[in-house]
């Protein structure tokens, strides 16, 4: 954003109204095999980080404070050759179940878009299973990337 000093009788906020245009209040959600990553932005700027993972022993999701022992975020990888079916299935459930969390979401935190990122198996069931159609679909895995990355990839390209 650039800056500028006006001396003016009425607000000059043009670059206000770029961001607020380029940088919308945003849900940024990531799923892949064992987890959901929900990035929650306005104008460039990441406001929360939600990481929900997939206990398989009890069949629910959780929500994840902080980091995992090894200093992750948690599983990126392409796990999904390794899955019996039964697991496949109660994924999908959950990433249905998510969906309708998210919606919950977009409500309270006031998001006018949504966009999914993920490997390209993982983004389009979880796009597929949400009400709404997401404002973009991209499929990259960028589960344990920075935010400023993955801002950069939804926003700037």
């Amino acid at each position: 954003m650039k800056t500028s000093f006006h001396w003016e009788n009425h607000p000059v906020i043009e670059e206000l109204q770029y961001m607020l245009k380029a940088y919308p209040n945003s849900g940024v959600i990531m799923p892949s095999v064992g987890n959901v990553r929900i990035l929650d932005t306005a104008m460039g700027y990441v406001a929360d980080d939600l990481v929900y993972y997939f206990d398989s022993g009890l069949d629910v999701w959780r929500e994840q404070k902080g980091m995992n022992p090894s200093g992750n975020r948690g599983t990126g990888g392409s796990h999904v050759d390794d899955l019996d079916q039964r697991l496949k299935e109660n994924l999908e459930r959950f990433y249905k179940s998510m969906a309708g969390d998210i919606d919950k979401m977009k409500k309270e935190r006031n998001w006018d878009e949504i966009h999914v990122i993920g490997e390209a198996e993982s983004s389009q069931s979880f796009a597929s299973a949400m009400n709404q159609k997401p404002k973009s679909v991209i499929h990259k895995n960028l589960n344990n990337s920075t935010p400023d990355k993955i801002l950069h990839e939804v926003f700037e390209k």
